[in-house]
């Protein structure tokens, strides 16, 4: 099959015109210095504005102007952050596609690993490398309030219950909210196609798809910081458990996927 770019990139963004600047320059440097070093390796960024209140669509017009190889995707609705990347990989055409967060609190240059790893487990066209911090929990859970570890070990114990009542398989991944995950081409459009939850626990769907469809999977372990802004509440983390829990009947009884 034949792509008209090596690599896509996919930020979601809702109201990112603060942390979204400082991310689009560091990442289109660093794919653009890929680039001179071998024309093979060419890319696209696709920023998905979720509709966002503040400057943010701006900001993308502002850097397209001097910038090559940059997209905006924007969505008429709010539509959280996995419907951002929904819509993203829906318009991706690179031969692998890689999503990463506005804020870039993941370092990028991991995606050499990530491309490195997926080469190795790839098979028939479908791979999927996932980024991981479970490497640095131990420190986090030294840093965390009583109740953020309590809401942590509760949400993992939720996939868990996810996975092994919904597809009767416990997830191989350890850390499946990384934002930092990258497809090939037939397996993100694929797993994209099928994906329902449009919100942050979209992650756990996908690898849940991932692992119906025979899509290998491996993590990737990578350097992470915590960003100040981050969209994440204890209301969203209480949505994000219900969500995780409507998977169970709905994948348990085959009624999606």
């Amino acid at each position: 099959m034949a792509y008209s770019v090596n690599l896509s990139v996919v930020l979601p963004a809702y109201n990112e015109e603060e942390r979204l600047p400082p991310t689009l320059e560091q990442n289109w440097n660093y794919l653009n210095d890929r680039r001179k070093q071998n024309p093979a390796q060419t890319f696209e960024i696709i920023v998905v504005d979720d509709k966002s209140k503040d400057g943010t669509v701006k900001v993308v017009n502002d850097f397209m102007k001097t910038h090559d190889s940059v997209r905006l995707v924007p969505l008429p609705q709010n539509r959280g952050k996995g419907g951002a990347i929904k819509a993203g990989m829906e318009a991706a055409n690179g031969k692998y596609a890689l999503f990463a967060d506005a804020d870039n609190a993941t370092e990028f240059k991991a995606v050499e690993n990530l491309l490195a790893a997926i080469k190795k487990v790839e098979k028939d066209g479908k791979g999927v490398a996932c980024g991981s911090r479970a490497h640095l929990q131990a420190d986090a859970v030294a840093t965390r309030t009583p109740l953020r570890n309590l809401l942590m070990h509760m949400f993992h114990f939720c996939v868990w219950v996810s996975f092994v009542l919904g597809i009767y398989h416990g997830p191989s991944v350890k850390d499946t909210q990384c934002g930092f995950k990258l497809f090939t081409h037939k397996s993100a459009k694929e797993l994209f196609k099928k994906m329902h939850l449009e919100r942050f626990a979209f992650d756990v769907e996908l690898l849940m798809l991932a692992y119906r469809g025979s899509h290998p999977v491996t993590e990737v372990a990578v350097n992470w910081e915590e960003i100040e802004g981050s969209k994440v509440t204890l209301k969203s983390m209480v949505k994000m458990g219900l969500d995780l829990l409507w998977l169970i009947p709905m994948y348990g009884l085959h009624i999606w996927g």
